[in-house]
C-alpha cells in the first residue's frame, strides 16, 4: 500500500464538499480541473472508481473555502470612532474619475476597506446615513490598485437578520463597481454583507 493511503485520515470528494458547503460535482471540478472555470486545484489520486484526497490536501482545500470574516459595530460610526482597517474612501479606493460618478448618500458616513479573496484585492465601501429614527445603509465594492473593472461574476450579497431577507447583486463583464442599499434598518438590527467569486468568500457582519 502506498504512503499516500496509509495517512491518519484519508477524505473523499463527499466529505470535501460537505466540509466546504459545495457540491460534490464542484470537488470533482477541482479534481479534474476541466471547464472554462474550475474551482482552484484539488490533488487527488484515483483508486479503482474513487477519488482519495490526502489529509493535508484536504485540509489546506477546506481552508481555502473558508469564509474570512470581520465584525464591524456602526453604532461606533455615529460617534465618530472607527477600527483600524476602516479608512476614508480615497485612501483606499483612490476616488478614479469614472468612480465618481458612482452615486453615494447625501450627509452620509462613509468608510472603506481592503478585504481580500484569494488573491484578488477589492475595496468594501459603506456608506451609512440617518434617516429620522432609522438608518439607511449602502454597500459597494469597487476594485482597487490598477484594476478599473470588477472581477465578472463577482457576487456582493445583503443577509438581513431580523426579517431573513436576503438580495445580491453581480458583476457583469464591465462594471467599476456594484452596490446594495438597505433602508429602514433600526438600532439594534443586524446584516451582513458577503462577497464572493469561484468559491472564495468574505463576510463583514454590521451591528447597529
Amino acid at each position: 500500500m502506498s504512503k499516500f493511503v496509509e495517512e491518519e485520515k484519508i477524505w473523499t470528494p463527499k466529505e470535501i464538499a460537505a466540509a466546504i458547503g459545495r457540491s460534490h460535482q464542484y470537488v470533482i471540478n477541482a479534481i479534474s480541473q476541466e471547464g472554462k472555470n474550475p474551482p482552484p486545484a484539488l490533488n487527488a489520486q484515483r483508486s479503482g472508481s474513487h477519488w482519495l484526497i490526502s489529509s493535508a490536501e484536504a485540509q489546506r482545500f477546506i481552508e481555502l473555502h473558508l469564509s474570512p470574516s470581520s465584525t464591524t459595530d456602526l453604532k461606533q460610526w455615529l460617534s465618530g470612532q472607527y477600527s483600524d482597517d476602516w479608512k476614508s474612501v480615497d485612501t483606499v479606493v483612490k476616488w478614479r474619475v469614472s468612480f465618481r460618478n458612482a452615486p453615494s448618500l447625501l450627509e452620509s458616513i462613509s468608510r472603506a476597506k481592503k478585504v481580500r479573496l484569494d488573491k484578488l484585492f477589492i475595496g468594501l465601501i459603506v456608506f451609512l446615513a440617518s434617516e429620522g429614527d432609522t438608518f439607511r445603509i449602502r454597500i459597494r465594492v469597487s476594485p482597487i490598485g490598477r484594476s478599473i473593472t470588477l472581477p465578472p461574476r463577482l457576487i456582493l450579497r445583503i443577509d438581513l437578520a431580523a426579517s431573513g431577507e436576503s438580495r445580491q447583486v453581480q458583476a457583469g463583464l464591465e462594471d467599476r463597481w456594484i452596490q446594495l442599499d438597505v433602508q429602514d434598518i433600526g438600532q439594534g438590527e443586524n446584516l451582513n454583507a458577503i462577497i464572493s467569486l469561484e468559491g472564495f468568500t468574505f463576510t463583514e457582519y454590521f451591528e447597529l
